[in-house]
């Protein structure tokens, strides 16, 4: 009894916060921004590098399964 006590006492006191006194400074927000603007772009780079190899895949994938019915 006193092991799932001290494992379920163990788990809040790592799962439920306590207070935070944390400083986020001007530059946190556009550091951010810049983040997330540099994944979208990353992003879209990625696919459009891969897309006609994907676009190849996925029409020879399709295109197997109209030539085994004839």
């Amino acid at each position: 009894m006193l092991v799932i006590f001290l494992v379920i006492f163990g788990f809040a006191f790592l799962v439920l916060p306590g207070d935070v006194h944390a400083y986020l400074d001007p530059g946190t927000g556009s550091f951010m921004i810049q983040i997330l603007i540099g994944a979208v772009l990353g992003s879209i780079y990625f696919i459009r590098l891969y897309w006609a190899k994907l676009k190849q895949f996925v029409m020879s994938f399709f295109s197997k399964k109209t030539n085994e019915k004839k």
